[in-house]
Order: structure tokens, then sequence, then C-alpha cells
């Protein structure tokens, strides 16, 4: 298919990045964005469809990195191993009608608003924040910023949709009430009333007064730290992160590490782009060496980019189930 100028958001291990694609077609996708992303990476992504505002969402696994073209942002070909039903239907649909001549060839966006998108945030990466500077087109910075907001919310709703409703508590059944039986009779004899059977109550919970005074809430006390060792004389330097228990292990699991990523404390390692040799060593005694790098300078510490094959994913997986 012709090469694509879409918006794409990509939700990566250190972060939701904007760029655009330049190649889109039926199980992959080339796009480029301002950030080094390692071959092997999972990561969650949403693409505009041109000629609407619909968009669509899925997985996509980083096949190869490519040579960046000129000034332009690295570039990348990733491969669709995942897009949710109602979505597939949607994006085989735009491209037929985009192979076909139909309103989404008409209606493609402006190649020189997208041109602005890209400076805009490469100026907002820069200072270190999304504030805009001068620049001209003030109608295209305008749409960039609706495309933006719309694929956030977008984002946000997936997010909200995945998270499981809340168990009702405090519902019970109550046993029905016994009914007076009044037997039939004539006139003249004495009517018989039977009195209720009294009925167990089920036991309630009795709130305390007011104002008595309340026991304080303990919460759960946080998992237990890894242990992080640098040997920072190895070239490259060495990392290696010791979990001593599954609850540890399952926090930084659930974080990052399933997306193939850490965020690591530690004055050794503080040049972006650095390449790192990890070892993990699990609370159950199995162990995972791999490569990585240095890709985001973050509040909690650097974010290290990692790549698993498929037998090592296997083993993580493995440790969150005990």
């Amino acid at each position: 298919m012709d090469s694509q100028q879409l918006m794409f958001a990509l939700q990566s291990p250190v972060g939701l990045r904007f760029g655009s694609t330049t190649q889109v077609d039926a199980d992959r996708v080339t796009f480029e964005i301002d950030l080094k992303i390692p071959k092997g990476i999972q990561c969650e992504f949403r693409m505009e469809l041109s000629g609407s505002d619909t968009t669509v969402m899925g997985t996509v696994l980083i096949e190869r990195v490519l040579p960046k073209r000129g000034d332009n942002l690295p570039r990348y070909q990733g491969k669709i191993v995942e897009m949710p039903l109602e979505d597939r239907h949607k994006f085989d649909g735009w491209r037929r009608d985009l192979a076909t001549g139909g309103v989404s060839r008409q209606m493609e966006r402006n190649l020189e608003a997208l041109k602005q998108e890209i400076a805009v945030q490469m100026a907002a990466l820069s200072e270190g924040e999304d504030a805009v500077s001068d620049i001209p087109d003030q109608a295209a910075i305008a749409a960039r910023d609706q495309k933006r907001e719309r694929m956030r919310e977008a984002l946000r709703a997936d997010q909200e949709d995945k998270s499981e409703p809340e168990p009702a508590v405090g519902f019970s059944v109550l046993a029905p009430e016994s009914e007076v039986l009044v037997p039939e009779s004539d006139e003249d004899e004495i009517t018989e009333v039977v009195e209720p059977v009294a009925v167990a109550e089920p036991d309630e919970e009795v709130n305390a007064p007011a104002w008595l005074p309340q026991p304080a809430f303990e919460p759960p006390p946080p998992p237990t730290p890894p242990l992080v060792v640098v040997n920072s004389g190895a070239h490259p330097i060495e990392l290696t992160i010791i979990y001593l228990s599954q609850d540890s292990f399952l926090a930084d699991y659930q974080a990052t590490l399933a997306a193939g990523a850490v965020t690591v404390a530690h004055p050794e390692i503080k040049e972006l782009y650095q390449p790192v040799n990890v070892k993990l060593q699990l609370y159950n005694g199995d162990a995972v060496e791999t490569t990585g790098h240095a890709v985001a300078q973050t509040p909690q510490g650097m974010a290290i980019a990692m790549e698993f094959d498929s037998k090592q994913r296997a083993i993580l997986k493995a440790a969150t189930e005990g």
C-alpha cells in the first residue's frame, strides 16, 4: 500500500509517545518516532485512519530498526500481533477504501500540518514540556491538539474498559417473615390463632457509635525492594537485580517488566543509550540474563529497555504464578 502519513501513538516502556506512519500494510506498520526502541519489544499502539475521526488500537512487535532518512526521526518496522476484532474490521475496511480511491484517499491529512506536528513534539521534548513556541500555522496546531486529545481519551477509555468492576459487598438474603395462620371454623367455635414462628435473623455487623474512638487503619507494609548491584568496571556495565520476594517481583512485573523495561536509580547508570548487561535473579531461584539500553531519565531513575526471547518471557510469566 502507498506510504501514509498518519498520527501514531505508542505506549512505550517509558510512557506515551507520538509519531507518524510512513508505510501501512495488512499486518505491518512502519513509523517514525522520537524514541530509541530495542528490537523485540511489544508495545500497545493507537493509529488514526485518514478521512475520518476513527482510530484503531492493537499491539505491535518491533521487528526492525530502520536507518534514519536524513534529519528525520528514527524509523521502525513493527508487526501487528494483536488487534481487537472491531478495530480489525474498521482497519480492513479503511484499507480497502484507500486502495480503491475512496473517501480515505480524497481526505488524506495535510502533510505540512504533519510536519508542523513533528516539529512541535521535537521542540517540546527538547524543552522538557509540552508547551509550543513560535509555530506559524496556528490552524495546524489546533488540529494537532484536537487529534492528540482524542487519541488520549480513546486510550484512557480502553484502560477503563479493561478494569474489572468491583464486587458488591454487604448483600444478604433475609428469610421471609412467617405469616399468621387462621384455620377455618364455625362462628360458635373459638378461632385458634397460630403464633408466628420466630425466624433467626442473620448476624449483622454492629457499627460502633460515632462518639467512640475508631481503631486506626494500618495499611499493609510495602514489598521489600529488590537488591541492585552495579559493576561499573565492566564494559558494558553490568546490572544485577535480585528479587527477595514474590511481592517485590510482581510489583516490577506489573509496572514495566512485562513490557521489557525496568527503572533503576543508581549514580553509575546516567548516560542515555549506554548498553547494559542485565541479570534478573528471581525469588524462586531462576535467573534471566539479557542486554539492554538506557532509554530515558525519569524521576524514579534511569529507564532501561531490555530484549527478552520467548523462553525468557515464559520464565518471567511463570514466576508471577508462584
